[in-house]
């Protein structure tokens, strides 16, 4: 978080390799220097591990993020796991993206409320888990839901997990009608 004179040479050696190497200043000639190219592919390289190997870790050092999210209060902390589409109330847009704690989990289950709004009766909501269908559910306008599917045997070990859900219809709320919505949502947990 803090270049001593070393660092900063290190930095500056990187950032002119790289500027080179992928030509962002086309305008300058700049030559090659001594050592240049190996700071750049060392640095690269132990970004990309890091990418790979610590972004979750740091993540969840950084968000509470585990394998529950009940919306009966929605916590502050719970907002965590809304990447988007679903407000505080649990209301939910045609596209909703939820991230979950999962190692050693193996089963989705969520609970909501269809809409007080007949026109949606029958709406289908997919649900998905990183990319992969695994099942969907229709609510009824007014009426309780609840809904459980396997995960994926090759997520079940992932620290983290995507969940999405997507609708094939909505209606808009609100008092100026600006709010696209599905249904709502009660909980959603992994177990």
């Amino acid at each position: 978080s803090h270049f001593n004179r070393l660092g900063m040479e290190i930095f500056a050696k990187y950032l002119y390799g790289t500027i080179r190497t992928r030509d962002l200043l086309p305008m300058l000639t700049l030559q090659p220097r001594d050592g240049v190219a190996e700071i750049v592919e060392s640095m690269e390289e132990g970004a990309r591990a890091d990418l790979a190997v610590e972004r979750e870790t740091k993540l969840l050092r950084q968000f509470p993020i585990d394998s529950k999210l009940s919306f009966d209060p929605l916590e502050a902390a719970d907002g965590t796991h809304i990447n988007g589409g679903v407000d505080r109330e649990g209301l939910t847009s045609p596209y909703a993206s939820l991230t979950f704690r999962c190692v050693g989990k193996k089963v989705l289950s969520l609970s909501g409320r269809g809409l007080d709004r007949p026109e949606l009766d029958g709406v289908s909501i997919e649900v998905s888990v990183e990319g992969r269908p695994v099942g969907s559910f229709q609510p009824q306008a007014g009426e309780p839901f609840e809904g459980t599917w396997d995960l994926p045997a090759d997520v079940v070990d992932r620290k983290l997990i995507n969940v999405i859900l997507r609708s094939d219809d909505y209606v808009y709320v609100g008092d100026d009608l600006q709010h696209c919505v599905s249904f709502q949502l009660h909980e959603v947990h992994l177990e």
